[in-house]
């Protein structure tokens, strides 16, 4: 399928019209804005990561075929841009190694009832992941990357990325889990004392 009009207008920005480009980052701004936090988080890094991501789609317009939504094509700039960026902050933090003992990478009902009884927001249970797991999930899940698709914007092997999902999957249920239990423990307390 042919993006004709998306063309012309990539084609106007390049030439220098400055109310296409106005057009095109009005479209693409809230698209650019859901990559960067799905990758980053939300805060200054995700800011970070809209600003990073828009200059990439400008500076990388010319190479815009038509060939796909203007959407699809900036998105992918998009977590390329971010991922680059969580790499360099990823340089300048610490994080962990994910625990061995944590479950299972396939989703299952337990997963549902899991997210059904969030005690936060899931930002803040993807936010204690290690960068690449959260990258990984989120593109996955999120994002609706394949697993092909995600090893070759993060430039690693398959197993990898196989490997980022399963362990961080698995922290975030354990982590998920460690939150609930006070409260299923006064939901049992109290249910006790009723009857």
């Amino acid at each position: 399928m042919s993006h004709d009009l998306d063309r012309a207008l990539v084609a106007a920005v390049l030439r220098g019209d400055a109310r296409a480009e106005q057009t095109l980052v009005r479209r693409l701004l809230p698209h650019l804005r859901a990559v960067s936090r799905a990758i980053l988080g939300d805060g200054a890094d995700a800011d970070d990561g809209v600003q990073v991501a828009l200059m990439r789609v400008l500076e990388r317009a010319s190479s815009y075929r038509g060939e796909a939504p203007i959407e699809r094509w900036s998105r992918t700039v998009a977590v390329r841009a971010c991922l680059r960026l969580a790499e360099g902050n990823r340089r300048h933090r610490a994080t962990d190694d994910p625990d061995d003992d944590a479950l299972g990478l396939s989703r299952d009902d337990e997963d549902d009832t899991l997210i059904d009884t969030l005690p936060g927001p899931i930002a803040a249970y993807l936010d204690r992941l290690p960068a690449a797991q959260r990258e990984a999930l989120v593109l996955r899940h999120a994002l609706g990357y394949s697993v092909a698709e995600i090893a070759e914007l993060a430039s690693v092997p398959l197993d990898t990325v196989k490997s980022r999902l399963m362990f961080g999957l698995r922290a975030l249920r354990r982590s998920i889990r460690r939150d609930q239990l006070p409260r299923l423990r006064e939901a049992g307390a109290r249910g006790g004392r009723h009857g």
